[in-house]
């Protein structure tokens, strides 16, 4: 029945709006102002504040940057729903009035009048509907692109990252200054790519390599990291870059959040799981690929415009 648990990707907003009705109390209006343009649709900043406060963040905590990365979250939801409208891809009323049931029956469970706590908000049953109707299109368009058959190829194609195989890697890491120039990562970069080619040619080896340049602790490790299936216990983006390894392989150099990288995977340990046993974390994830995918490609072709009101502008 919860149609948003089961058809958000990471990226979208779960639209439940339940757990901001207690931050205080609902507000009583809506200064709409004009942030961006989506093609020929407008968001507003009540669309930005009801987003930060359906995902139970603190408005007066947010930051700028955060506040960008919402409306940003809410660009790409509506040019989904501009090509699913193209489409003509049905939304199911039996599914979206669960929904509305269900968020009056959370804000009663919270000790509020849902009808007043929805209408302080600008939320009537029809806009409530307009917003949920999205969410029930793009479970709809899933369903008809993939089957149980699509989603045992993907498992298979893709059967590393959900069966349980651990990956044991080494690293090499170089510290980046905060806020880093460009031409500062390119120059960590070409370290990093120095070191590499030094290793390959047999001068020293990758544990060697890893005591005398790494700045992570695991440097007197010969940087080994322990062994970790993939997006556990680990960066997802460490387990993106070993993944089409073989053992013995070495990643190119690569940025993330902390500083520049270089990984070899040292030992692959096989896991045990099927599809069976890993069946929605199959389905959530190739939902999220095809939602990104979409977006992308979409926002290649989409004419998206800020006003001088969008935060971080």
């Amino acid at each position: 029945m919860d149609v948003l648990r089961a058809c958000l990707p990471p990226r979208a907003l779960r639209i439940s709006l339940i757990i901001f009705l207690v931050l205080g109390g609902a507000r009583t209006s809506f200064a709409v102002e004009i942030l961006a343009k989506v093609n020929t649709v407008h968001i507003t900043d009540r669309d930005l504040e009801l987003e930060i406060l359906s995902r139970s963040f603190d408005p007066d905590e947010l930051s700028e940057a955060e506040r960008a990365k919402v409306l940003e979250d809410l660009i790409d939801r509506e040019l989904v729903k501009q090509h699913l409208d193209e489409l003509r891809v049905r939304s199911d009323r039996i599914q979206i009035a669960a929904q509305i049931k269900l968020l009056k029956e959370k804000i009663e469970a919270a000790e509020k009048e849902p009808e007043e706590t929805l209408e302080a908000l600008g939320l009537s049953d029809v806009e409530l509907q307009k917003r949920l109707r999205w969410a029930s299109m793009w479970q709809n368009y899933f369903n008809q692109l993939i089957g149980e058959k699509e989603l045992q190829q993907y498992f298979e194609k893709n059967r590393q990252k959900f069966d349980g195989t651990e990956f044991r890697a080494s690293q090499i890491f170089l510290k980046l200054p905060t806020n880093a120039t460009e031409q500062q990562i390119a120059e960590a970069k070409s370290k990093l790519a120095a070191y590499k080619q030094q290793i390959e040619s047999g001068q020293l080896n990758f544990a060697e390599a890893a005591q005398k340049w790494s700045e992570a602790p695991s440097a007197d490790r010969g940087g080994d990291l322990g062994f970790a299936p993939y997006g556990i216990n680990r960066l997802k983006l460490f387990s993106e870059q070993l993944l089409p390894l073989e053992v013995g392989e070495i990643t190119e150099p690569f940025k993330s959040p902390f500083g520049v990288h270089l990984l070899m995977l040292t030992k692959k340990r096989p896991g045990a799981f099927e599809f069976v046993d890993v069946r929605p974390i199959v389905l959530q994830s190739l939902k999220a690929e095809l939602w990104e995918t979409l977006v992308n490609e979409k926002r290649k072709t989409g004419r998206i415009q800020y006003t001088k009101s969008a935060p971080g502008r």
